[in-house]
């Protein structure tokens, strides 16, 4: 395509994105006919768009390149394409198998689909990272791409080569630009992979220093945004194809000066602070000869980096004063409800068995199916459960029972309930679970039962509780609250939390927990008189169930046996959770993928100390959970997530610092509680849902990166 664009059907890919938007606004006045916009909103915000939707001439197309039939459809009728679809060169090296599959097997759908719908030319983001570093400066488009080192590089280069070979296979009309070092109005200001512009004026602006690893002298040739875009609607036009350009200013900046210009614009008397090398980018120059798209695109910068820094300052703020409410709050967990369980409710709703009923003991057998246990017995909470399994195994008033403080309130609550004295024992710091050797050590002769704890969905050290359990005598009870799902290796194999491995579990379904009922709980065991009692405990110690009264043929009068509670699940609860029970699989992988990123991405967090998973347990990650650096303040970190539409929760709560246990019997035994205590001051829980995008999840980490630490230098492009 050449000459005027007017009357053109354009496509962006990537088009709500930094580049693509800018790009969207110049078509606008370009006068083309439509655009469309062709973006998954992973980095992408339609708030980019939001003065060339103005127009009326652009179309949304939610969708990823990497779906083929949604690039065909969105590319049918089109003119000309920009493809800018992309990820960073950061998420490049995190995730290699997404990199190919979005750079390379997306463009290929790109190019596949523009060669069918015959569109007059493709204008396709490439980007300097091809050169590595380069043999001279400036660096001109005859630059081999031999130096280069990086995935993102490489799948550039690649898809440069695709495009040439479809040129000439083909006669299909290119255009490729090398973007240099992009920066401008609409950067991600909150994702992982935020440029070191956004993390600089954040610092800037809360009297920090923008912190440079390294000695600053690594130089990049910035280019700012809206001469990017320019630079693409004069490829479009321009009678060329089968070329790329360098697209950048032809100025070397290092991040001394950068950071020394940011500071003048921002009225700022800080001076940079230096840390230790790092090697996020391994290239330290960046110059572009432009020689080449000055003659034969007619394109030069305009905007100096002053100029540019200028613009970009007064956009970030205006972000920061309108975040709130724009930015929708990412919440600490969310249910993954739908369909499914709303159409699993209108089973009991029309057979008008409501109560404990048939669901309940489908939902039962199901459950001790997943788990591997021999009984199964759903009550109305684990508070319920909890209280019921140490009825069973005999604690009586006057007792102690050796558990954690680290824990929720429940755990001790229902030591009480029985009259029992709660022992607490110390946590192990790097699993938050019980010491063994304190629980140990807290045992004596008023020992009645150990109740441990798989706290945040971790499985505890069983293997060594039980040996200590037995040594003594002791039943061991298992708070299995946050752990379905979890597994442990167990006799050389992988068995599920649950089965159970001490006596009894106890589960929870309330929505914070990986299956929710909305709320209800579950034993686990292996001994039929402890499921008798649960099951007649749980309805009033009632003789005869409502099942079995109501599906007599002849009149049944029920009597009570004992001492009861009302502790019942419904069979609509129940009903809810069958639909959940079968998605766990699918929701613990989630889970454990979100946690890996979580991981991957923290890593490089100074003083941040992240979970551990030893060898011998596979969580369910019901929670992650991160220790803050020495000398951050828990609060004052919490509130600025908040600030930044990140909700987060302190760590695991010490029942023992309650006001009820003020006045509620305790012990600790001969041990101190300090690690409890610690892990309550300096945790914070962030967001972990399998709903959880990634998007959002970069947003967290970027909130808390900011709250935390000093930013990494990250080179842009």
């Amino acid at each position: 395509m050449t000459g005027p664009l007017n009357g053109s059907r354009v496509l962006i890919t990537g088009g709500a994105g930094l580049i693509g938007s800018h790009i969207a606004d110049l078509l606008v006045s370009e006068d083309v006919k439509e655009i469309v916009v062709l973006d998954n909103f992973t980095r992408g915000r339609k708030q980019n768009l939001s003065s060339a939707l103005e127009s009326g001439r652009v179309t949304i197309v939610e969708g990823d390149v990497r779906d083929r039939r949604v690039v065909e459809r969105a590319l049918e009728g089109i003119d000309l394409v920009f493809h800018q679809a992309a990820i960073r060169i950061t998420q490049c090296a995190e995730e290699p198998r997404l990199a190919l599959e979005v750079l390379v097997n997306g463009t290929f759908n790109v190019v596949e689909a523009a060669l069918k719908a015959r569109v007059k030319k493709i204008v396709a983001a490439s980007s300097a990272s091809v050169y590595g570093l380069a043999d001279e400066f400036p660096t001109s488009e005859s630059q081999h791409p031999y130096h280069n080192r990086t995935l993102y590089g490489g799948a550039k280069a690649f898809n440069e080569a695709l495009l040439r070979s479809f040129h000439d296979m083909h006669g299909l009309p290119y255009v490729a630009l090398r973007y240099f070092n992009v920066y401008g109005p609409r950067m991600d200001v909150f994702g992982v992979y935020t440029e070191v512009l956004i993390r600089w004026m954040e610092n800037i602006a809360t009297s920090r220093p923008p912190k440079i690893f390294g000695d600053g002298r690594q130089t990049m040739d910035f280019v700012h945004v809206s001469d990017i875009a320019r630079a693409n609607i004069l490829a479009a036009k321009a009678d060329v194809s089968d070329e790329v350009f360098n697209v950048a200013s032809g100025v070397e900046t290092s991040l001394n000066d950068l950071a020394q210009t940011l500071l003048e614009v921002m009225n700022s008397s800080l001076s940079p602070e230096f840390g230790p090398e790092r090697k996020v980018n391994p290239v330290p120059r960046r110059l572009a000869d432009t020689a080449k798209a000055r003659r034969l695109l007619g394109f030069e910068a305009k905007v100096t980096l002053a100029q540019g820094l200028r613009g970009l300052v007064e956009w970030w703020r205006n972000q920061c004063r309108e975040a709130p409410a724009q930015l929708k709050m990412i919440p600490i967990a969310k249910p993954l409800t739908g369909e499914a369980e709303l159409e699993a409710v209108r089973r009991p709703i029309l057979s008008r068995w409501l109560t404990q009923g048939p669901e309940v003991a489908a939902f039962e057998r199901e459950f001790a199916a997943v788990t591997g246990a021999t009984y199964a017995c759903a009550v109305s909470s684990c508070t319920a459960a909890l209280h019921l399994a140490l009825l069973a195994t005999g604690v009586k008033p006057g007792d102690e029972v050796v558990t954690v403080s680290h824990s929720f309130i429940a755990t001790a609550n229902s030591v009480r309930y029985c009259g029992a004295i709660p022992v607490f024992a110390d946590i192990d710091p790097a699993t938050f679970n019980m010491d063994p050797s304190a629980m140990e050590r807290a045992i004596c002769s008023r020992t009645r039962a150990i109740l441990c704890v798989h706290q945040m969905g971790l499985p505890c050290d069983l293997r060594s509780i039980l040996e200590i359990a037995r040594r003594h005598g002791l039943p061991v009870i298992e708070d299995a609250a946050c752990a379905i799902g979890s597994e442990i290796l167990w006799e050389g194999q992988w068995e599920k939390i649950g089965k159970p491995h001490g006596d009894i579990a106890c589960f929870s379904f309330h929505p914070r927990k990986l299956v929710t009922t909305g709320d209800g709980g579950l034993l686990t065991t292996r001994n039929p008189e402890y499921d008798r009692q649960f099951r007649l405990w749980r309805q009033h110690g009632m003789s005869l169930s409502d099942t079995e009264r109501h599906s007599s043929r002849q009149v049944a009068v029920e009597s009570y046996l004992e001492l009861g509670y009302n502790y019942r699940l419904t069979d609509l609860q129940a009903a809810v959770g069958r639909e959940q029970l079968a998605q766990l699989a699918g929701m613990v992988e989630k889970r454990r993928k979100l946690a890996s990123r979580y991981l991957k991405l923290l890593e490089g967090v100074d003083g941040l100390m992240l979970p551990e998973e030893p060898s011998w347990t596979r969580a369910n990650w019901q929670s992650f959970c991160v220790r803050l650096p020495e000398g951050c303040d828990q609060s004052e970190v919490m509130q600025s997530l908040l600030d930044r539409g990140v909700a987060s929760r302190r760590g695991i709560m010490c029942a023992h610092r309650e006001p009820a246990y003020a006045r509620e019997p305790w012990s600790c035994g001969p041990d101190s509680l300090r690690e409890s205590e610690r892990a309550q001051d300096e945790c914070i829980l962030l967001p972990l849902f399998p709903e959880l995008s990634e998007a959002d999840q970069d947003r967290v980490v970027a909130a808390l990166t900011a709250a935390c630490a000093a930013p990494v230098v990250e080179a842009a492009r």
